[in-house]
């Protein structure tokens, strides 16, 4: 009864009206089977936690800080350690692996309770001047014969995927392999072949009539994290890359080229070529021209499916019309 959750109650009341658990019985009743009934119950486990739980889990174990917690996610998602199943947070098979790793190498590290200490650990040399290298020693020397317990113990494997995606330098198929970056694809004909391909881009690097200064060999175009650029189709024997430089128009205050930027967040912009001599920046792709009205720089912009010409200024009502295909 404690189990399923059932509660005795001391009410006769209750005992003795609809709700009652046994009809009332006199010692020596004679009891007849009327109708026996078995119900199967399997014991749930505990819900998946959200971004939400497993912050305010944190919270109530004083693991981290509040300026941490963004950063903590991050890193489990770019390292692949987990993914969401709509909010919920699923362990990958990766996870899994590096979890059991720490697990039994580095138990006392894993630990909640030392995470907690650490912190007030961290807390004690900013607040009451306790000395760092003290707090820092007494981690770090266990720290060291775990380590060298783990270097001399089993290592961690990843099993290689197979994938649908061919190699475009010598047709065999591509693997799946994990790097320390990440997964990537790579040719299952290695060594023979060392073409290695990002999970990002959707399609084969592009031969372009640009040669490389360092070796001779082609240029292929590639997509990543900044967006394209060059890269020597010689990979990995010669590793020479460029920016691919995108002019979209000219600079409305100095004249000179405005280029598509990616930011470090992967934020796509437009600035000047001269920069930074011109300091002139864009959200939306610029026409290289002033507006009329205000003096501020005229951008593209799409309404309705097509594309129209806008001042940058929002306060300002400027409407330049549809753009010409030119």
């Amino acid at each position: 009864m404690a189990i399923y959750g059932e509660t005795k109650s001391k009410d006769k009341e209750v005992e003795e009206g609809e709700n009652a658990v046994l009809p009332p019985l006199e010692e020596g009743d004679v009891l007849k089977q009327i109708k026996l009934t078995s119900d199967q119950r399997f014991t749930k486990p505990p819900s998946r936690y959200t971004e939400a739980s497993i912050i305010k889990a944190m919270e109530e174990k004083g693991i981290g800080r509040p300026s941490t917690y963004a950063t903590i996610m991050q890193t489990l998602y770019k390292r692949e350690y987990i993914e969401k199943d709509g909010k919920a947070l699923v362990p990958t098979s990766l996870g899994i692996q590096v979890t059991d790793y720490l697990c039994q190498y580095f138990s006392s590290v894993v630990d909640i309770k030392f995470t907690a200490e650490m912190e007030t650990r961290l807390d004690n040399i900013e607040d009451n001047g306790q000395p760092w290298y003290e707090v820092v020693d007494g981690f770090f020397k266990p720290l060291l014969k775990d380590v060298d317990v783990a270097m001399h113990g089993e290592k961690i494997f990843v099993k290689d995927e197979m994938s649908d995606v061919v190699c475009d330098k010598c047709g065999s198929p591509m693997l799946i392999k994990s790097g320390r970056f990440g997964k990537y694809l790579a040719c299952s004909n290695y060594p023979k072949c060392q073409n290695i391909r990002s999970l990002k881009e959707k399609t084969p690097p592009k031969p372009t009539n640009e040669t490389c200064e360092i070796c001779g060999g082609v240029m292929l175009e590639r997509e990543g994290k900044f967006g394209k650029y060059l890269a020597c189709s010689n990979y990995p024997n010669c590793k020479n890359t460029r920016p691919i430089i995108e002019v979209v128009s000219k600079c409305p205050k100095c004249g000179k080229n405005v280029i598509k930027r990616v930011s470090k967040r992967g934020t796509i912009f437009f600035g000047c070529s001269g920069f930074p001599a011109c300091d002139f920046v864009s959200w939306d792709i610029p026409t290289g021209k002033l507006c009329p009205q205000c003096g501020q720089h005229l951008v593209y912009k799409t309404s309705r499916g097509k594309k129209v010409i806008r001042c940058s200024n929002k306060d300002c009502s400027f409407d330049g019309g549809e753009a010409s295909e030119s």
